[in-house]
């Protein structure tokens, strides 16, 4: 049994020895949210959330302070960025006055790091000051230490050299002090990459140089991987592809030995960029996949591997049409000055034929560039294709909704309603079989896309408590065993009334999905009740809503541009909710 494991049983029995809801149940309850957080944040919730409403019953405004920063926690987890920043702020309203300051300083971390991640500079920057102030107030020199690192950083993506260096000295002088043999050489790569950053090799080399030797004094294999890779950046920039390469070889190895997913990436990341300066295609494509491998671990590594390949060899294509087009462009420009030459010799005999061979040769130059555009144009337009393929994929196969789906099943199965996560399980898998065989498809039947469709309606109404019903009509004119459509076009509308408009409102939403004809074309509406885009825009984030909409535009560009066709989405606000009306050809297999 694994050490969490271990910790988990032993404050599961802690727990269970303070039944009654009082103040002393609620400090295991938060260690047990802690403890679980990563494997199941789910039940990590429901742990905060019983010490947040003991605390408030008891007014107890410490354990509130800490049952919000816990929740904040999670949210983060979750990568819910803005319910994550919402719980911190209302534990620190709650935790200043108490002059708690250990928690203030946690939570003006906590803050700092959502805004960095945000890049609202200025916001991060006040909140690391606000923490760098309260872990001196607390002679804290470690927290102090981590303070001045992440202001550093902060400074270092601003552009601002000097205060980043400057942040980065005091934090040095620290660690020194304090003899913190992990954090010197994490201080000494972060100094380097800001010098590199700013275009200084030179010290950029000596302190990475520097924090490589102490890496390997003190056994931080981390920090060397790190500091590796950067060095390979550097020879990279200034165009010495053996040194660039026997460095992010160095960093591979040490990141496989440390088991970090994060450095094989970057490694394999420098890895090709050598082999394609280098013109090692081969070698530049096995790099490339392996790159993409460990960026996207988390989500559908396999699939998304094979389409990346796919684009890269695409531009291979594009590469090696332009190269073909200029040596043929070169070899007949020979040609007919060699063909002048004799021509001019032979021109009192053979006059007329000389015109009729120049008018050959000229056609055929312009035969050979126009096939070669036509080269280009259609390896462009493959590309596209595949990368709004791959899009539609990454939109259908997002990690939320099958993290969610999945946190589901547990649910059902730590409620033991074993016939529930059955059903759950039985639906979840189809779909997601379902969209990677059609993901492979140009076209689908009509029933097959409305079948993945209502799958994944059913899953999310179970998911929600069944707070929406939904209708799918199509018309009796309208055969759909027979009708062809591109996979996947109407989900991403549904999703945006599902998450966007229904979850807004307190009573049941519906959605209702009308399949019929009009004008020779397909005409698909999808309509419901919700809240509409404006109150919508103002309660969440539109981001994952426009990217849906700009991908399907971009199918329907693409579907316009193959077939001659007139396909086109319009958005429609309604007095109450949204519809989505969506032309598409009529394509029938006969």
């Amino acid at each position: 049994m694994g050490q969490t494991a271990i910790q988990t049983d032993t404050l599961t029995k802690i727990l269970q020895s303070h039944p009654a809801k009082d103040s002393n149940r609620v400090t295991p309850l938060l260690q047990l949210a802690d403890a679980i957080i990563y494997t199941d944040p789910v039940g990590a919730m429901r742990y905060a959330d019983e010490a947040l409403d003991i605390s408030e019953k008891e007014k107890w405004a410490k354990g509130i302070a800490l049952s919000l920063r816990q929740k904040g926690n999670v949210y983060y987890v979750l990568s819910d960025n803005t319910a994550a920043m919402d719980s911190y702020i209302r534990a620190l309203k709650v935790s200043q006055p108490l002059g708690i300051r250990r928690l203030d300083a946690s939570l003006f971390n906590n803050l700092a790091n959502i805004y960095s991640d945000l890049k609202q500079y200025d916001k991060a920057l006040g909140n690391y000051r606000e923490y760098l102030a309260a872990s001196r107030e607390l002679r804290s020199t470690k927290d102090e230490t981590i303070a001045l690192v992440n202001m550093g950083t902060v400074y270092t993506d601003m552009g601002d050299q000097e205060k980043a260096l400057d942040a980065y000295r005091q934090a040095l002088a620290i660690a020194e002090k304090d003899h913190n043999t992990n954090f010197i050489p994490i201080i000494l790569n972060n100094i380097g990459v800001s010098y590199n950053k700013h275009g200084d090799s030179r010290q950029a080399l000596s302190y990475l140089g520097q924090s490589i030797a102490l890496s390997d004094k003190y056994g931080n294999k981390d920090s060397k991987a790190g500091s590796l890779n950067e060095i390979g950046k550097i020879y990279l920039t200034g165009g010495d592809l053996a040194h660039a390469k026997e460095y992010a070889l160095q960093s591979l190895v040490t990141a496989k030995d440390l088991g970090s997913a994060e450095w094989q990436y970057n490694a394999w990341q420098t890895l090709y960029n050598v082999y394609e300066r280098r013109h090692q295609y081969d070698s530049a494509l096995l790099a490339y996949k392996n790159f993409v491998l460990f960026r996207d671990s988390v989500s559908n590594d396999e699939k998304r591997s094979a389409l990346t390949r796919k684009e890269l060899q695409f531009d291979f294509e594009r590469k090696e049409a332009s190269i073909r087009a200029e040596n043929e462009k070169a070899a007949a420009l020979a040609d007919a000055e060699i063909r002048r030459q004799a021509l001019v010799k032979w021109a009192a005999v053979i006059g007329a034929l000389i015109l009729l061979l120049a008018a050959f040769s000229g056609f055929m130059l312009y035969k050979k560039r126009r096939d070669a555009d036509e080269r280009r144009k259609e390896a462009d337009l493959k590309a596209r294709v595949s990368d709004t393929e791959m899009k539609v994929l990454r939109l259908q196969m997002n990690p939320h909704f099958i993290f969610n789906s999945l946190n589901s099943v547990s649910d059902y199965i730590s409620r033991h309603e074993t016939a529930t996560a059955n059903h759950f399980l039985i639906k979840f898998a189809r779909m997601m079989r379902m969209v990677l065989e059609n993901s492979e498809k140009s076209e689908i039947t009509l029933a097959s896309d409305l079948e993945v469709l209502e799958l994944y309606m059913q899953l999310e109404s179970m998911r929600l408590k069944n707070n929406f019903s939904y209708e799918i009509r199509v018309e009796p004119g309208i055969d759909k065993e027979l009708t062809l459509v591109p996979p996947l076009m109407l989900q991403p509308f549904v999703e945006n009334s599902i998450w966007h408009g229904i979850r807004g409102k307190t009573d049941g939403g519906r959605i209702q999905i009308l399949i019929g004809r009009q004008d020779g074309m397909i005409h698909c509406i999808v309509q419901d009740n919700g809240v509409g885009r404006d109150q919508a825009s103002r309660i969440t984030n539109a981001g994952k809503r426009s990217m849906g909409l700009k991908i399907t535009r971009d199918r329907i560009d693409i579907i316009n541009q193959t077939k001659g066709a007139n396909a086109g989405v319009d958005i429609i606000d309604l007095p109450e909710g949204t519809r989505v009306e969506l032309t598409l050809p009529l394509e029938v297999n006969d």
